[in-house]
């Protein structure tokens, strides 16, 4: 796990109590959400655009990330210097549940669909450093850029700002591992479709998808279920992972 950005991020902040970025920070707004987050004497707190908080611990390396149009979800939280230190019980489940499937001889290509700060990339690179590419995509290009600058913790990590399905039609690349974690509306017929297609040479393929866990599947929270002809391509299995379902495919 190479550190060079991120101990260049863990400088940046050394000497701020708040930090904003690009615009104020509306600490009025972010209050709202105490009874979530409490920012303490240790905490550096930055604003991406006018949508996305940041909150890190420099005490205990804890980074987090709200949307505050979303302000009852963490979208993510993890130790910046632990990256096998889950605090996301859906996430270990996601990154422990690929290890039997993965073999220091194999060129493991893996693919993520939806970064947010880069919880996913890190810990795979940390737990098994002989993956040879991993490539993440997401469509909000202010996270991508901080997570390059400052957060991403190997070369072979490949970072691209653009919507999930423009990617996977234009990637020359084929996968073994897909993690998957957008809202819900863009798992659709085409978008699976094209998921098989970048992943179907690869006999000994993961597809793992969070369905449960953001507020774009609100109505599937209350029914706990999805249409699984989505899925009729693969061989399904799902898991319960607090408020979380995870579907593992293959």
């Amino acid at each position: 796990m190479d550190l060079t950005k991120i101990n260049k991020f863990i400088n940046f902040v050394a000497n701020y109590k708040y930090i904003t970025l690009n615009t104020k920070l509306k600490l009025e707004s972010f209050q709202q959400t105490s009874t979530i987050f409490n920012p303490s004497k240790n905490e550096v707190i930055l604003e991406l655009g006018t949508n996305i908080i940041i909150i890190y611990n420099k005490k205990t390396t804890k980074i987090s990330c709200i949307f505050l149009d979303e302000i009852e979800y963490i979208q993510t939280e993890f130790f910046l210097l632990k990256p096998n230190k889950f605090l996301t019980p859906y996430v270990k489940f996601m990154i422990e549940n690929v290890s039997q499937s993965l073999h220091h001889k194999n060129t493991n290509n893996c693919l993520v669909i939806g970064l947010c700060l880069g919880n996913v990339p890190n810990s795979l690179i940390h737990m098994y450093p002989f993956i040879k590419r991993i490539d993440c995509v997401d469509i909000n290009g202010l996270l991508c850029k901080f997570y390059k600058k400052y957060l991403c913790a190997s070369p072979v990590i490949h970072v691209y700002s653009m919507d999930g399905i423009k990617f996977i039609k234009s990637t020359k690349h084929t996968y073994s591992l897909v993690f998957i974690d957008i809202p819900c509306s863009f798992i659709t017929k085409k978008f699976m479709s094209l998921i098989n297609k970048i992943t179907a040479p690869n006999s000994d393929r993961i597809i793992q998808i969070n369905i449960i866990g953001d507020g774009d599947c609100k109505k599937i929270k209350e029914n706990k279920k999805i249409n699984e002809n989505l899925f009729s391509n693969f061989n399904t299995k799902k898991k319960q992972i607090d408020s979380n379902l995870i579907y593992i495919l293959n």
